[in-house]
């Protein structure tokens, strides 16, 4: 991962298109060779995940650019209101980010949208489902919905201390797709981008733009049986949007 993150050149000249291609790596190994893991008894495995980076070259507006995501290799990021790290950790609308930023140049973290902790058969399906299944186990409570104050500094003690990025055994990339991110207004430019990255499409949000996203990228796979393979169905927008790529 340390050899990818090295490529996130910061000067000037280097092109968005080998950026993107840079952040989609990066997704790709974390969905695939690493594991998040809080301690030996509970370990995370990302299905669904976004890229949030920015930089002058890179000037991606829907980043919070919260100090934690400068130069924290490998430790959490947990979601607040605000830019510094003694802003309050928020409770219900927030979400868990690893850190990959090995610099204090540029701001840059994962989002972690679905996960299966271990190997229980039901993944989590939405960040803010996982972040209170992680908040939870970091504070020692059976459950967390409203953060207090011991809470919150237990995080932040466990935030700023532990390193929970680690190799794991390889997991399947066959259905690998980079799509675009979720819940971001369309207006905005780097919404447009295929930032965000899935092995499972069972815990897709947007499943027919995932595949035909994935269609786009695998000309050799572009045909309505593939799609209805993806799918489960047969999907009319596909096969119109199909038709407009011949």
């Amino acid at each position: 991962m340390k050899k990818i993150i090295g490529q996130l050149a910061t000067d000037e000249s280097i092109k968005e298109d080998h950026l993107i291609r840079i952040l989609q790596n990066a997704n790709k190994l974390l969905l695939t060779e690493y594991c998040i893991q809080i301690d030996p008894a509970f370990r995370i495995y990302p299905l669904e995940v976004e890229s949030y980076y920015y930089h002058d070259n890179f000037p991606d507006q829907t980043v919070h650019r919260n100090e934690l995501q400068k130069n924290r290799f490998g430790k959490f990021y947990f979601h607040r209101k605000g830019y510094e790290a003694s802003n309050l950790i928020l409770s219900n609308r927030g979400g868990v980010d690893i850190c990959l930023s090995n610099s204090d140049d540029f701001f840059y973290s994962i989002l972690i949208r679905s996960a299966r902790i271990n190997d229980e058969e039901h993944a989590i399906d939405g960040p803010q489902k996982l972040a209170q299944r992680i908040y939870a186990r970091i504070c020692n409570v059976e459950s967390v919905h409203e953060l207090s104050e011991d809470n919150q500094a237990d995080l932040k003690n466990f935030e700023m201390n532990v390193d929970v990025l680690v190799r794991s055994e390889l997991r399947d990339t066959d259905n690998m797709i980079h799509s675009t991110r979720i819940g971001i207004k369309e207006e905005i430019k780097y919404s447009q981008y295929n930032l965000r990255s899935i092995i499972d499409l069972k815990y897709s949000g947007q499943k027919e733009k995932d595949v035909l996203a994935y269609l786009r990228h695998h000309p050799e796979k572009r045909t309505l049986e593939v799609a209805r393979e993806l799918l489960g169905y047969n999907s009319k927008w596909i096969a119109e949007e199909l038709e407009k790529m011949k």
